[in-house]
């Protein structure tokens, strides 16, 4: 089963969603506002993945990944905030594979 890497940018007011799959190729980009609605447009594009290859990695400045987070776990989507340590070897595989 393929990976969907899943990079969440977090600000006050909105956040942008970015899948890739293994290959680096854009599955989506999504602006949306940090409300209920947003997050629901999010799951919405995220069921078209099996649940256990995402991979789904947050940045935010403060507490403002928490409500999104929050709503993510009650829908059963794992992911890791941003000190998660199963996060940390993400970056790095990307780089040790640029390098081949």
């Amino acid at each position: 089963m393929d990976q969907v890497f899943v990079g969440i940018d977090i600000a006050k007011e909105s956040f942008v969603a970015c899948a890739l799959n293994e290959k680096q190729e854009k599955l989506f980009e999504l602006t949306l506002p940090m409300d209920r609605e947003g997050f629901q447009k999010l799951e919405k594009h995220l069921r078209d993945f099996p649940k256990e290859s995402l991979l789904i990695g947050e940045e935010s400045s403060g507490c403002y990944h928490i409500n999104l987070f929050s709503f993510l776990v009650s829908q059963g989507i794992q992911g890791c905030g941003p000190q998660s340590s199963a996060c940390l070897p993400f970056p790095q595989a990307l780089l040790e594979e640029d390098q081949d």
